[in-house]
């Protein structure tokens, strides 16, 4: 092994006279920017206000200068021209004004090329009727390797190399890469045609250019180029020229000093040093020569720490020898342990899933802010844990900065464009309608909320209405059973709606047409602006601004689309508005940050949380590239993927190496077990190998934070069940008068018995379900269309004809919203069930009985000790013969058996023959002589009529016990210490209650019935 020996640091004024050609590294462990500021400021005195500085990220170019401030202590001070690499101007130094206009052609805008190459992918696809949307999406792909082919500075025919071998690809490349002639051949000519250049391009003949510049007339003022690895070829040349000026200087990231000679050589492309390694062959120098930027002597343990990770991350062939490399760490020093030494300040937190994980890191910001001025920063490459983090952190009123930003189609600008659009498209979907009207920026409704409200309640819940004929049909139905107030006000949001409609309808009537985009974009604006009141209303704050520059963009370049209608402008939109990300600008928490390893580069915290450590997400996985497999690239000429592990370990092993570092990752992820991130498991398994039972400890945070996490959503170990509910409101508050008073339908006499909770519920607590948003039309429905055609086809003259009949329902099921398109498949079941009716109806005329009535209406009061109390119902049909009555109960689902009425658990016949009897159901008084259950839709013919009269049960046994039971079951509940109990038999229950969640039923009912 061969020891590493490099010079010492040069003295603070001596940074342009040094061994080298002026290059040194900042080690990780410091603050990057804190000490460039401090050596730059103390070696170039009146020069820095000269001074160019070019670093690699706008971020770091502010962070920079917040660090010149703070060594002014807050007064005026001159700071150095700082630009950055990534985006360098032809008007800005190092160029003059005019100097490469000329040469360089102008780059196309990013958003128009976009476009242009979304019409060349467009017309590729001609005869394929292309869809605007996907042929912009397609285009992203060939921008990725527009920019690849120009950072690596390959020519458009480096792409023929894959020609000869096409025919060897699998079939999707085959066919994918045909799309490559796009960038091969069609856009370099398009650009030639604009006179443009492509701006990945550019960039790089701008870097070019630069160095170019500078070495025939070298700048006299200072030049320093910090904190770039250099992997951009054209940057490292760059690099390279400024390193040979008089006064030029670099400053490297973190270069690894103490990886021996023979380990330095087998670096790959995957290792952390792999970019600085190839930088380095580039600038012709070697480690050794290179010191460290002139600091204070690092500190014992931030050299310990910098030599675990770089032994960590040595190439995969000499992990063999980590043993003796411990031992050789461990004799470096005199006194103490260096692993448990390098150790201190960096901790591990391992949570069983991305819940917990958001959690704990959650806790340790908000601890952060007990310390006035104490920072913290998130550093995770995960979007998801970023977001999760950010809405743990509301609960403690914490808004946090996130450089991932929020998807600008989830924020309520995005939401604002959206919905207008959807509710233009479909102009009666309630849950798009009822979303855009209560909407923040929807002012246009903001005055009639209350009217909106009653009708959204009233009309809009269920299965959906779907034109204004539907919505007035139902308007007819709850008419006499709704409170007055209520169904004005329902009446007022519905003209609400003809309003809203009338907004919609110019963007509704374009979307059935094929049309460019930037028309549809024109009357969308309008849209949106006429719900909002006003342009200014909307197109303000972050995330405005971005909704109004994509609309720009779609109004600028829209008709290099393909036509398009309603529904691929909507697609286009949501296309778009998912690439796009907003960033608030202020308002939010300074002393915290959450950033992407690119931003956190150079970055300075008190602590720092490294999140997500997890295989697949850092590093992340390559993802495979639609256009080009990896061998394709290989051929051309293009980098493997695997070149990003270097730079994502780079990132990983220098914020490691600061001095409070919390590594965390979850067990499990997406359902499943995760797999430790290969940088954690080298870093583990060589502190557990030189450590032993320690290592656990050594790893352990400097407080309990995540037995504090879980410690702050505890729930019990075992939590116990609900047990059933048993109120006993006083007698007063029973029968509310508000709700109807002493009052109940013989149908509610039925849910009375099974389910007196129900009852409670609904008659005392004044709790009534609500229907949801589009429900699918069931069963409910399907008996009430059926039931609504029987009541018309009574009170026809011909009972007789099959076809009214199957008309009549066909009619009553479109008064329930079914739609024309659905009778093709009830067509069959209705004809059958119409031809059964008829012939049933038939059957019953020739045996004598006559239709008496059809939904009779009926009222009985009962003379109680507790009040009188009154019965209602309504009879489905109701027939004569010989001066006694049947009465008939439609069914199409299931029907109450003879047991069950006779143990008095449905008594809903016995007592409307008790009312009809009385005179006291929409006829004079009659004897009753039947009772039957008619099920047109039953299988077996024998189920379709069922009479339950039997030898031991007559009219008048049905009769008397349904009123006995009826009378006990008033005086029973009229005790004040009676329980409203919930669906107290097992066996008999209420299965349409709405009232069961209410009871936290499925806590208790199992135990209940002894099944646990």
């Amino acid at each position: 092994m061969t020891i590493l020996v490099r010079p010492k640091p040069v003295l603070p004024a001596d940074i342009f006279k040094g061994s080298t050609p002026n290059i040194y590294t900042m080690p990780a462990s410091i603050p990057f920017l804190p000490a460039l500021a401090r050596g730059l400021k103390q070696n170039l005195g009146d020069d820095l206000v000269k001074t160019l500085v070019l670093l690699p990220t706008r971020r770091s170019a502010r962070d920079l200068s917040e660090a010149f401030l703070a060594l002014s202590d807050g007064k005026p001070t001159f700071l150095p021209l700082m630009r950055t690499l990534a985006d360098m101007d032809e008007n800005e130094p190092p160029f003059e004004p005019g100097d490469i206009a000329a040469t360089i052609p102008a780059s196309i805008d990013t958003t128009r090329r976009r476009f242009e190459l979304a019409r060349l992918v467009a017309a590729k696809l001609n005869s394929r009727n292309p869809d605007a949307a996907g042929a912009l999406a397609m285009s992203e792909p060939l921008i990725s390797i527009l920019n690849d082919m120009a950072l690596e500075e390959l020519s458009a025919g480096a792409l023929s190399k894959i020609d000869d071998d096409l025919d060897k690809l699998p079939k999707h490349f085959q066919d994918a890469a045909k799309f490559l002639q796009i960038i091969s051949t069609h856009w370099p000519d398009h650009l030639s045609v604009l006179g443009l250049s492509d701006p990945m391009a550019r960039r790089v003949d701008l870097l070019n250019a630069a160095a170019k510049s500078w070495q025939e007339k070298p700048p006299a003022h200072p030049v320093i180029i910090a904190g770039s690895t250099g992997s951009l070829a054209a940057t490292a040349r760059l690099i390279h020229t400024v390193s040979k000026f008089d006064k030029g200087c670099i400053i490297l990231p973190g270069l690894d000093t103490h990886i021996d000679s023979e380990v330095w050589e087998e670096i790959d492309e995957q290792h952390p040093q792999a970019s600085l390694k190839t930088l380095l062959k580039t600038l012709g120098t070697s480690r050794a020569e290179v010191p460290d930027w002139p600091i204070d002597k690092l500190k014992h343990k931030a050299q310990m720490r910098a030599r675990i990770l770089s032994e960590s991350l040595i190439p995969a062939n000499q992990t063999s020898d980590w043993p003796s490399r411990i031992k050789r760490i461990r004799t470096s020093i005199d006194q103490g342990d260096p692993l448990l030494d390098g150790l201190d300040g960096l901790s591990l937190l391992e949570t069983k899933n991305e819940e917990e994980e958001a959690a704990v890191i959650a806790l340790i910001m908000r601890e952060t802010l007990e310390t006035k001025d104490k920072t913290c920063a998130l550093v995770t490459p995960d979007p998801s844990l970023a977001r999760r983090v950010r809405a743990r952190l509301s609960r403690w009123n914490i808004e946090i900065d996130s450089s991932a930003g929020e998807p600008l189609e989830e924020t309520l600008h995005g939401t604002f464009l959206s919905l207008s659009l959807d509710a233009a498209l479909d102009m009666f979907n309630p849950v798009v309608l009822s979303a855009l009207v209560q909407h923040k920026f929807c002012a246009f409704m903001s005055e009639h909320m209350d009217s909106w409200n009653a009708f959204e309640t009233l009309i809009l819940r269920g299965p959906r209405a779907r034109t204004y004929d539907a919505i007035e049909r139902r308007f007819a139905r709850c008419k006499n059973r709704t409170d007055t107030h209520v169904f004005k006000c329902a009446q007022q949001g519905y003209e609400q709606l003809k309003l809203l409609h009338a907004l919609l309808k110019p963007l509704h009537n374009l979307s059935e047409t094929k049309i460019y985009a930037d028309k549809f974009t024109r009357v969308h604006i309008e849209l949106t602006e006429t719900l909002a009141r006003g342009p200014e209303a909307i197109w303000r704050e972050e995330a405005g601004e971005k909704a109004a520059a994509l609309l720009e963009e779609v109004l600028v370049y829209g008709d290099m689309l393909p036509p398009l209608n309603g529904i691929g402008y909507q697609r286009l939109l949501s296309t778009m508005m998912r690439g796009l990300v907003v960033r608030p600008r202020y308002g939010t928490q300074a002393q915290l940050k959450i950033l992407g390893p690119l931003e956190a580069r150079m970055l300075d915290a008190d602590t720092i949380i490294l999140g997500a450590l997890n295989e697949g997400i850092w590093p992340a996985r390559p993802a495979p590239h639609p256009v080009l497999s990896r061998g394709m690239r290989k051929q051309i000429g293009l980098s493997a993927p695997e070149r990003r592990f270097g730079l994502s370990a780079h990132d990983f092993a220098s914020l490691a190496c600061k001095p409070n570092v919390i590594l965390t990752r979850s067990k499990r992820q997406n359902n499943g077990p995760s797999v430790m991130s290969r940088w954690l498991w080298r870093l583990t398994t060589l502190v557990r190998g030189g450590l032993g039972e320690k290592a656990d400890q050594a790893f352990m945070p400097a407080n309990p934070y995540l037995k504090w996490a879980r410690e702050l959503d505890v729930t019990p170990t075992i939590p116990s069940p609900a047990t059933p509910p048993e109120p006993r409101p006083s007698l007063d508050k029973r029968w509310p008068e508000q709700r109807r008073g002493r009052r109940l339908s013989v149908t509610q006499i039925s849910k009375w018995i099974r389910n007196p909770y129900g009852i409670y519920a609904s008659k005392i607590l004044g709790l009534e379900s609500l229907d949801g948003f589009d429900e699918a039309l069931g069963g409910r429905e399907y008996g009430l269309a059926l039931h609504k055609a029987l009541e018309w086809f009574s009170q026809q003259n011909n009972v007789h004809d099959t076809d009214l009949l199957l008309e009549l329902f066909k009619k009553a099921m479109m008064e329930y919203a079914y739609e024309d398109h659905s009778f093709a498949r009830y067509h069959p079941r209705l004809q059958s069930i119409a031809k059964w009716v008829v012939k049933w109806l038939h059957t019953r005329r020739e045996e004598g009985w006559k239709l008496l009535g059809a939904e009779q209406r009926g009222v009985m009061v009962l003379e109680m000790p507790g009040g009188n109390f009154t019965l209602s119902g309504i009879a489905d049909r109701l027939e004569i013969k010989n001066k006694t009555a049947a009465i008939l109960d439609y069914k199409t689902g299931s029907i109450s058996t003879k047991s069950q009425v006779q143990a008095g658990l449905d008594p809903q016949l016995p007592l409307m023959a008790t009312m009809l009897n009385a005179g006291q159901l929409g006829a004079k008084a009659h004897d009753v002589s039947d009772l039957l259950y008619i099920k047109p839709n039953a299988k077996k013919e024998q189920d379709k009529t069922r009479s339950l009269l039997d030898k031991d049960w007559d009219i008048k046994r049905y009769q008397e016990g349904a009123i006995e039971n009826l009378q006990k079951l008033i005086v029973h509940f009229d005790d004040k210490n009676t329980a409203y109990y919930c669906q107290p038999r097992a066996q008999y229950v209420d299965d349409y209650s709405d009232y069961d969640h209410l009871a936290r039923r499925l806590e208790w009912a199992k135990i209940a019935r002894g099944e646990e």
